[in-house]
């Protein structure tokens, strides 16, 4: 879940209690955005005009693709069917200020998310006050809220995220330290979005600590639970995937914190990509992957928790060349099909998603991006493991992915 410059999100920071706090992850993948040019990148986001056409039935979740398949159909949609749900379980997607379209899909597509999550706020230490205080509040479009939710005639929750910025190593050992603090830190961060109207929110803070001090976060995200909870609001947790390529436990989030957790808040956003990096290029999140990350947290099939873990599905992809990893999101993916309409497009079978080949002034690039076909892979296999899906993030992807929802 980050922005799509280095690691989407994914880009764990290890932040060591006693040492200076280093960046957000969650802020690493994409860059900063202005609400001041949150106008729509794409006017001319096309409805089908209401005819049959539906991508569900366009035979296009295909392993054998041509550019032209792509190109000619994006940006399609049944306008018909945007209102209906194709995917039983709970749906997540996040909304960025700097990728704008993301804001036009969570209004025509809001009916098939449970919750949309705009990545708006911030909390810190209020060191002049001695406090707390939420940030970027300016970000906040009542305008756009009313449009998404119809003016609450959608079921859709509106949970911002909220960030952990700028805390310190010793912001950390202050709240920890008491549990008073943890209450007024709990207070602040209700009250403010009860304020608002909002559903709840989505937490970014487990992986700044790096797996350290889960025992007190768990305390902390208890208080926070129960200062929400007593509002009627929900509480989502960011956490990174618990094991590696090789299946071995990255120690930053664990079972064990899962259990603990699992009755104290509402969901999991799990951050199931960015598997491959520059050293290692490859797919995004081979499905036999976030399978096993989905089984390491919850191996009962049966178990109701399951539902609670949002699968994550990356809306973005990579272009890796000359030993670099470049982010690349719809719009750019589009610009580099049109340039390069002969590019090499292949099915990894054993990760289950598109690999496009082609070359540019003599420099070899290999760009996996998601498609049909492995989105609606990953639906089934969320469908089938009893899990919910979160994407990161809306404004990134392609507007006929959605109709899969």
């Amino acid at each position: 879940m980050a922005t799509v410059s280095v690691n989407m999100k994914s880009c764990l920071m290890v932040l060591w209690i006693g040492a200076v706090a280093v960046a957000m992850v969650a802020e690493a993948t994409i860059g900063p955005g202005d609400k001041k040019k949150r106008k729509s990148q794409r006017e001319d986001i096309n409805q089908s005009a209401g005819t049959e056409w539906s991508v569900r039935e366009s035979g296009l979740a295909k392993k054998v693709l041509t550019s032209y398949d792509i190109i000619r159909n994006f940006d399609q949609y049944n306008a018909s069917n945007v209102e209906s749900v194709n995917f039983k379980g709970p749906v997540l997607g996040y909304v960025t200020p700097w990728n704008n379209h993301g804001y036009d899909v969570a209004k025509i597509f809001g009916s098939k998310f449970t919750y949309i999550s705009p990545v708006w706020l911030q909390v810190k230490r209020d060191h002049d006050h001695g406090g707390y205080k939420i940030e970027g509040t300016h970000d906040v479009d009542k305008g756009w809220i009313r449009d998404v939710t119809k003016n609450n005639k959608r079921t859709v929750k509106i949970l911002p995220r909220v960030l952990f910025d700028g805390w310190t190593s010793r912001d950390y050992q202050f709240v920890f330290g008491a549990d008073a603090e943890m209450m007024k830190l709990s207070q602040t961060i209700a009250k403010y979005l009860n304020s608002v109207g909002f559903g709840g929110c989505v937490l970014e803070v487990w992986s700044q600590l790096g797996g350290r001090h889960s025992d007190n976060l768990v305390h902390m995200l208890t208080h926070l639970s129960d200062s929400l909870h007593d509002l009627m609001m929900s509480l989502v947790l960011v956490v990174p995937p618990p094991i590696d390529g090789n299946s071995n436990p990255t120690g930053v989030f664990t079972r064990g914190d899962f259990i603990q957790l699992q009755e104290v808040v509402d969901g999991f956003s799990l951050m199931t990509y960015d598997f491959s990096n520059s050293r290692n290029p490859g797919p995004n999140a081979p499905i036999g992957w976030m399978r096993r990350c989905v089984t390491f947290l919850e191996p009962d099939s049966n178990s109701l928790f399951r539902k609670k873990i949002f699968l994550g599905l990356n809306f973005y992809g990579y272009d890796y060349h000359l030993g670099r990893m470049e982010a690349i999101v719809g719009s750019t993916f589009i610009e580099t099909l049109k340039k390069h309409k002969n590019m090499k497009i292949s099915w990894d079978n054993a990760a289950e998603e598109h690999m496009f080949e082609y070359r540019d002034q003599q420099t070899g690039h290999v760009i996996y991006y998601p498609t049909l076909l492995s989105v609606t892979q990953r639906l089934a296999l969320a469908e089938h493991l009893g899990t919910g899906v979160s994407i990161w993030e809306t404004g990134q992807g392609l507007d006929y992915f959605y109709e899969k929802l």
